[in-house]
């Protein structure tokens, strides 16, 4: 067990594998630049604690942690004495959430992490079971507009072993990421057999939001009509919306219609079958 004020005047990168007691030295906090942190199953996370003791690393550049298994409801986040959101710039964060993890659980976590402003942001699911498409995606706070948790000039989203109950077709994974980043730059989706990818939020007042290149990797559930109608509507113009696109290993695609696309966009088109 980590004891909570241990100091080690030159550490700068922790890794807690079993992370179930946060270190609370504030001389060890600022000088930390990279955190690795796993919390399991058998541990009850007490996000309001570890919020705080997120706020006190002040030099914190890099940001990785896993939810694994985590089932036991979590602590309300207070946010009294929080930075403001997104307020904090970090270089990467990244986010595993896997093995049946709850839903709540995943949401106290976005908020616990919904000061950072990480320049390059991933979030992992792997083995859960979804009933609604925000469950894994949304805070559960911030609602008009919708802001989702992913977040940075980079977003990186990928999907394993996920039953999505219920998914609604509606919901657009990438409208929604793009709607709800302002600094998006580019995103990059995989999702083998999970069907996270849609199009039917499309409207006009979209095309200008969507970030200058997408990367659609595994997303077995990437349909033809769908690929097709994001070519038409998004790739156009110079300097504006989706500019460069990206169709690596997406079963639903056939290669006669990826080499029809390759001809007509050229080097703005970019596959691998």
């Amino acid at each position: 067990m980590l004891s909570p004020d241990l100091n080690f005047p030159f550490l700068s990168h922790i890794r807690i594998r079993t992370c179930n007691i946060f270190p609370t030295a504030q001389a060890l906090l600022s000088q930390l630049t990279t955190v690795e942190l796993r919390f399991l199953s058998s541990f009850e996370l007490h996000l309001a604690e570890f919020s705080c003791v997120l706020h006190q690393m002040r030099c914190l550049q890099h940001l990785s942690i896993t939810l694994e298994g985590c089932l036991h409801p979590s602590l309300h986040v207070r946010r009294l004495s929080a930075p403001d959101f997104r307020s904090v710039p970090i270089n990467t964060l990244s986010l595993i959430i896997k093995d049946m993890t709850r839903g709540d659980v995943a949401r106290a976590m976005f908020n616990a992490l919904s000061f950072l402003r990480p320049s390059h942001c991933t979030l992992s699911l792997d083995n859960l079971v979804v009933n609604d498409p925000l469950e894994f995606f949304w805070d559960g706070v911030h609602a008009d507009p919708l802001v989702l948790f992913p977040y940075g000039l980079s977003i990186t989203v990928t999907v394993y072993h996920t039953v999505t109950n219920g998914w609604d077709p509606g919901f657009d994974l990438l409208a929604a990421l793009a709607n709800s980043c302002d600094i998006v730059e580019e995103i990059y989706i995989q999702a083998p057999g999970s069907a996270v990818l849609g199009f039917a939020a499309y409207s006009d007042n979209l095309v200008k939001h969507y970030p200058a290149f997408i990367q659609l990797r595994y997303c077995d559930h990437l349909s033809e009509d769908a690929l097709e109608k994001l070519m038409k509507n998004f790739l156009f113009g110079e300097g504006t919306g989706l500019q460069s696109l990206e169709i690596i290993s997406c079963v639903g695609i056939s290669v006669r219609l990826l080499e029809r696309l390759h001809e007509k966009f050229g080097a703005r088109f970019y596959y691998r079958s």
